[in-house]
């Protein structure tokens, strides 16, 4: 999976998104420096309470005219 860039690769694309990330970054569990902050994953993403969500198409667009935005500010 694309941690760098989930948001361009797997949101933009399929409206999929990570909900109830537990973390304070997003990023590959394999770079995670604490044995806690894996259990924590381990236990959000066991527990459900961390989860992948299909986007309506409502919310694809919206999602899609916040993202554009966010490039329109960066530059």
């Amino acid at each position: 999976m694309n941690y760098q860039n989930f948001a361009g690769t797997l949101t933009n694309k399929y409206g999929i998104v990570i909900e109830h990330w537990p973390l304070k970054t997003f990023q590959n569990p394999s770079s995670l420096n604490s044995a806690n902050d894996v259990e924590v994953l381990i236990g959000a993403w066991s527990s459900g309470a961390t989860h992948f969500r299909k986007l309506s198409n409502d919310e694809c667009k919206e999602w899609m005219d916040d993202y554009l935005n966010q490039d329109d500010n960066a530059a």
